[in-house]
């Protein structure tokens, strides 16, 4: 969530409370009120699951991360070193099992370690003739699922941020066009009441989030001031 839109829920949760205690008995104003909290509420709602997408999201990519390189330290080296050798036996086996050159992409390393994952499985029998113990074809199967899990997790996560993001931002856009509502509704209740209509205008405000200082610009010559 930016610093804007945590702005604009404070400033709905100032109004609502402001409107909560200085409600006018008017139908339409009650009416309009209940709409006001429910907007607020679900604000609060869609913040909420933004946040848990991003953790959600961060966590798995973590996890992702450390699989991902426990694959490739300690379990993907021995497994090509023996496919190579299994490869002299069995020659149609020559450059599959094989460590990635350069970065490659979650999504792209999951696949190639599901595929040298299945292969290996299928070829048990002549990769263990060439130093392929069961329990390692056991530890790299667990560790290829883990990948798998925390490649998904991740792609929750992102959907459930993005997706709350979108539905806040239309979400806080209704809030602050209720505000501007309830600003012409206190213009004329409190049009005779200058202490009120003072502190709803305090109320009502969104402050912009602070912006860093500019840096102060080189003098002639490239060198700094004070130097």
């Amino acid at each position: 969530m930016n610093a804007l839109v945590r702005r604009k829920l404070e400033t709905a949760d100032n109004v609502l409370e402001f409107c909560r205690a200085h409600a006018s008995p008017d139908a339409s104003y009650t009416v309009v009120l209940a709409h006001f909290e429910g907007l607020v509420i679900r604000g609060h709602v869609l913040a909420a699951q933004q946040q848990a997408g991003e953790i959600e999201a961060t966590a798995a990519v973590k996890l992702f991360t450390g699989v991902k390189r426990e694959l490739q330290k300690k379990l993907l080296p021995h497994l090509v070193t023996v496919g190579e050798a299994a490869a002299k036996e069995k020659p149609e086996l020559a450059g599959k099992f094989a460590l990635a050159r350069g970065r490659r992409a979650h999504l792209e390393f999951v696949t190639a370690t599901q595929a040298m994952q299945s292969l290996a499985q299928a070829e048990a029998e002549v990769l263990g003739r060439h130093g392929l113990a069961d329990a390692f074809l056991g530890n790299f199967t667990e560790a290829v699922g883990r990948l798998e899990g925390a490649s998904v997790a991740a792609r929750v996560g992102r959907r459930a941020r993005v997706g709350a993001g979108a539905d806040l931002h239309a979400v806080t856009g209704e809030i602050m066009n209720m505000i501007a509502l309830f600003h012409g509704l206190h213009r004329f209740l409190f049009r005779d009441d200058a202490e009120r209509d003072a502190v709803w205008e305090s109320v009502r405000n969104v402050v912009a989030p602070a912006r860093a200082k500019a840096a102060e610009p080189p003098v002639e010559g490239g060198a700094t001031s004070g130097s």
